[in-house]
């Protein structure tokens, strides 16, 4: 459902209507948000234009749908396009978000605990930079491939 060359609108109207078919979902605790390419950097908050979802772009889905009076939250991010790096952020994400329940099951002075929190921030520094590596790695190709 979330692919190249469809509007990020169109894919949560989509979605949307989806949830409501599926399980009558009609009410959300937060707005439906598809995000992709430099939209994905803006806080949740701002109302971008409309964007088409491009073939090598990274794009995520954020729904706090409500069933029955009960809210939940969903999150996805999807990678599009032959970069492997691109392709590594939704295979690590849940890495980082797992080590806060590890995190959270040990004591501070337990050596599985430095760990897990060393894993943790490593790859919240690594997916911060990401962008800007990739950035810097296009440029270098561009420069180099004349």
């Amino acid at each position: 459902m979330v692919a190249p060359r469809a509007g990020e609108r169109e894919i949560s109207d989509r979605i949307r209507d989806l949830a409501n078919d599926m399980f009558s979902t009609t009410k959300y605790w937060h707005k439906r948000i598809i995000r992709s390419g430099p939209n994905t950097l803006l806080p949740n908050k701002d109302n971008p234009l409309d964007r088409i979802i491009g073939e090598d772009d990274v794009a995520f889905a954020d729904f706090g749908s409500i069933f029955e009076e009960y809210e939940a939250d969903f999150g996805r991010t999807y990678a599009f396009g032959d970069d492997p790096g691109k392709h590594r952020l939704p295979h690590d994400l849940p890495r980082v978000f797992d080590a806060e329940t590890g995190i959270a099951t040990t004591t501070a002075n337990d050596p599985a605990h430095r760990r897990l929190t060393q894993m943790r921030d490593f790859y919240q520094f690594m997916l911060k930079e990401i962008p800007t590596l990739l950035h810097r790695w296009q440029e270098h190709q561009a420069m180099h491939s004349r």
